[in-house]
């Protein structure tokens, strides 16, 4: 609970659920999901516990979400906004994970991407960037519609609450049962949480609040 802004929330999520038995694979071939999204999990209870170490609580509350049949089609996040726990209209931003650790290719190991940072506005997208580069990994801002809507961040945006999607894009073992453990970047995992606690504590801390800007392909940069 927020400090002095109760009422007011920040929601961090990732998706917990995964495919089971893989379907381009042998039968009794199972996806375990390390990357996708195990990791995401992990970013969200890490900042959580990053939280109450926190000297005193920030100003607004946090809500930590940890989504259902994200694979489905987003059915978990969909459900909630449509049944929100905290009003909608109360929630200043959404930060979303999927995908976190991941190195598509050796040239990439120090690269990540940050997605849909303009549906806050200017003030949204220079508090993401003021997070980047205070932890200094190579995260590249895009678009909204890069994300193809293919995470949670989607059902947030289309309720009209600001929203940046964390992300290393797929590789060569998605969905597949060689995504394990040990293909995670842990250097690389652990910078992220840490880019992406300061985010959530800055947004939780700030008196400010970001303007929902609705996606568009002109406002997309490259």
């Amino acid at each position: 609970p927020g400090r002095e802004r109760p009422d007011e929330y920040v929601i961090v999520g990732a998706h917990y659920d995964h495919l089971g038995a893989c379907p381009a694979e042998p039968s009794g071939k199972v996806c375990n999901g390390a990357t996708d999204n195990a990791t995401g999990v992990a970013a969200v209870l890490a900042i959580g516990r990053a939280l109450t170490r926190l000297p005193e609580p920030p100003r607004r509350s946090v809500v930590l979400a940890l989504w259902d049949a994200e694979e489905d089609g987003l059915l978990g996040s969909r459900h909630y906004v449509e049944n929100p726990l905290v009003p909608l209209e109360s929630t200043i931003a959404y930060v979303n994970f999927d995908i976190l650790g991941a190195v598509l290719l050796p040239s990439l190991r120090r690269v990540s991407f940050a997605i849909g940072a303009e549906t806050g506005g200017p003030e949204f997208s220079e508090l993401v960037q003021w997070a980047i580069d205070r932890e200094g990994l190579g995260t590249e801002r895009l678009s909204y519609i890069f994300g193809q809507l293919r995470s949670d961040y989607a059902s947030f945006g289309e309720v009209g609450v600001p929203t940046v999607f964390f992300s290393d894009s797929t590789g060569a073992c998605y969905h597949k049962s060689g995504d394990d453990l040990h293909l995670v970047d842990e250097a690389k995992r652990r910078a992220q949480s840490r880019l992406a606690f300061r985010l959530v504590a800055a947004l939780a801390e700030d008196t400010g609040r970001p303007r929902f800007v609705a996606p568009s392909p002109s406002l997309a940069p490259y």
